[in-house]
């Protein structure tokens, strides 16, 4: 049986890594609450190719760290662009 670990508890345990996870459960504001990992991996694309047969409505592909650079954009370029 896979035990299910709060958010708190997959990102301590799978630092800076892509998680796969299932039947997951949300906070009120749309935040992972809880949920059951199916996968891991430094890539989401790695994470992908483990779980091409997952089969769940409550299915997400989180990270666990800080995000740095996000879709080429630098953090700096986000925030300048939020300023203009």
């Amino acid at each position: 049986m896979v035990a299910r670990m709060t958010w708190a508890e997959i990102a301590a345990k799978y630092p800076d890594q892509w998680v796969s996870l299932i039947d997951v459960s949300l906070e009120e504001n749309g935040d992972v609450k809880s949920g059951i990992v199916e996968a891991t991996g430094p890539d989401l694309k790695t994470v992908i190719k483990k779980n091409r047969n997952v089969r769940s409505s409550s299915h997400q592909f989180k990270y666990t760290g800080a995000v740095k650079n996000f879709l080429g954009f630098a953090k700096w370029d986000l925030e300048n662009a939020a300023a203009h």
